[in-house]
């Protein structure tokens, strides 16, 4: 009996501990879900917080680089119409002193300005935008361009005298806009002179200059300048406050000695950049001949290895895609009969001809694409022959014939027709 009693109290015993067991188990349970829960929503809020700020600087940082993109793009545009002014009036010195200038705005952003001048090719520039300088948020973006070198952005510039008969006229276009246009031409050629002497720029009867004439600084437009009421369209005829600064050209040294055969004759390599010497070129009527121009090419026709003249007669120049030639002439260019320097789709900016103090330039008939520097030289322009870029030389003459000779300005060159320089994102 006493034993069965303490069985019966055993069992009930032990029903109750594993009811409360049971129990415990189930709020251990809960609060471990309740812990993974909270966890669960920490991490997801973590996530969703990283991702809204992550996203807000990330927008944050691509508006800077816009605007950063802006303020470069800002510098390009005051660079460029500095250097085509300083281009236009002749004062290398303004472009030298744009190197390294830095632009601030009201609210701390700027652009940075390097330049680098190239005596006979471009004006290298570049632009840098800079916003939130020395923050976690700075965002810096450059732009590298070129402008025309100062040599070859006068338009029609003559030291001594500038003489245009009849049927002979200079006006302009934009290459960048399209090609020359007889009937669409533009009258916004610059025609100036240092000269202050009566009839520095004389225009005859049946002779035009489309666009304005000036006479060197000092002078009496009145008097310095010569023409038909009419023959300077639309004008105006004035004085510089200034002379166009000028430099005489010396010739390149080094350079591979080439001897150009009569005949047809490829010169430099496709990307490459290739200095070259030669005594002569000449290039008779019959049979014509073509001389092909690949990549960068200096070219020299020096007297220490011949006579230093080029002679033309119904031959070619032709510059390869992306190809340019800067063309150094010691004594005399002749270019006549049906040749052609630097046909379309070439831009005339591709040639540049360079002569010294003793070269003679002679086109009695053909056209030439590309701008030509030679300030100690006679210019002769003469019967239908025609020059699309842009002139310097010590004196111009121009006397044409039949339908006439002609100088069209390409603005490409000079930047005064509203262009601006080619423009890359560096970063």
């Amino acid at each position: 009996m006493k034993e069965t009693m303490m069985l019966a109290i055993r069992v009930s015993l032990s029903g109750k501990n594993t009811g409360q067991a049971r129990k415990n188990n189930q709020t251990g349970a809960a609060i471990v879900a309740i812990i993974v829960a909270v966890v669960i929503a920490a991490i997801l809020g973590a996530g969703m917080l990283y991702l809204v700020t992550s996203s807000s600087i990330s927008g944050a940082f691509i508006g800077n680089r816009e605007k950063a993109f802006y303020m470069a793009q800002a510098g390009r545009n005051y660079a460029t119409m500095v250097i085509n002014n300083a281009n236009v009036a002749g004062t290398p010195e303004v472009i030298e002193a744009l190197n390294g200038q830095t632009f601030v705005l009201a609210d701390g952003s700027k652009f940075y300005i390097r330049t680098d001048m190239n005596d006979v090719g471009d004006t290298f520039a570049e632009s840098t935008g800079i916003v939130n300088e020395g923050t976690p948020l700075e965002a810096r973006q450059k732009i590298a361009f070129t402008v025309e070198s100062i040599k070859f952005s006068q338009e029609v510039f003559a030291v001594s005298s500038i003489q245009v008969s009849a049927r002979s006229k200079i006006d302009s276009y934009d290459s960048r806009i399209g090609p020359y246009d007889p009937a669409t031409f533009t009258k916004k050629a610059i025609v100036r002179t240092n000269a202050i002497t009566a009839g520095a720029i004389t225009v005859i009867s049946g002779g035009y200059i489309y666009g304005e004439a000036i006479c060197g600084a000092g002078g009496n437009p009145a008097v310095a300048i010569v023409a038909p009421t009419g023959s300077i369209d639309p004008g105006p005829r004035t004085a510089a406050t200034t002379n166009v600064v000028y430099t005489p050209v010396v010739m390149p040294t080094g350079g591979e000695t080439i001897v150009i055969p009569n005949a047809t004759q490829p010169l430099g390599e496709t990307g490459q950049t290739r200095i070259y010497r030669t005594g002569t070129i000449n290039f008779t009527k019959s049979p014509s001949k073509t001389l092909t121009i690949k990549g960068n090419v200096t070219l020299k026709v020096e007297t220490a290895l011949g006579d230093g003249n080029v002679t033309l007669d119904n031959s070619k120049i032709e510059i390869e895609s992306g190809g340019k030639l800067d063309f150094f002439i010691e004594r005399t260019l002749t270019v006549r009969g049906s040749s052609t320097i630097n046909p379309p789709p070439s831009p005339a900016t591709a040639v540049r001809i360079l002569g010294v103090d003793t070269t003679v330039l002679n086109f009695s008939a053909g056209i030439v694409y590309g701008g030509i520097y030679a300030p100690a030289a006679d210019f002769l322009l003469a019967s239908e022959s025609q020059i699309y870029g842009t002139v310097v030389a010590d004196t111009i003459s121009m006397s044409g014939a039949k339908s006439g000779c002609g100088i069209h300005v390409d603005k490409a060159f000079s930047g005064s027709g509203g262009g601006t320089g080619e423009g890359n994102v560096v970063y």
